[in-house]
């Protein structure tokens, strides 16, 4: 197994993004932040899998949890973008 260097720089950007949406969450209690941070932790899996040489057997599962990721952060965008302006 040859040593991937894009997907470790994806896993440990990937567990920046967590620790900053975490951070974020907690600070504000605003869901935004915790929803991508969710979603990059189910994009981590996909890099973990790929760094362990599991990703040839895993195809399909990592290819849902790709989705799943993608689904949420597009979810999460939409739902921000639909949110009514705060009047001040």
């Amino acid at each position: 197994m040859a040593f991937d260097l894009i997907s470790m720089l994806n896993f440990v950007l990937n567990l920046g993004i967590i620790a900053v949406g975490l951070l974020a969450y907690t600070k504000t209690k605003n869901f935004v932040p915790l929803y991508i941070g969710l979603s990059f932790v189910l994009f981590a899996i996909t890099n973990l899998s790929t760094l362990l040489g599991m990703a040839e057997a895993l195809v399909y599962p990592i290819a849902v949890l790709r989705l799943a990721a993608y689904s949420m952060i597009i979810f999460t965008l939409y739902k921000t973008m639909a949110k009514p302006a705060k009047k001040k």
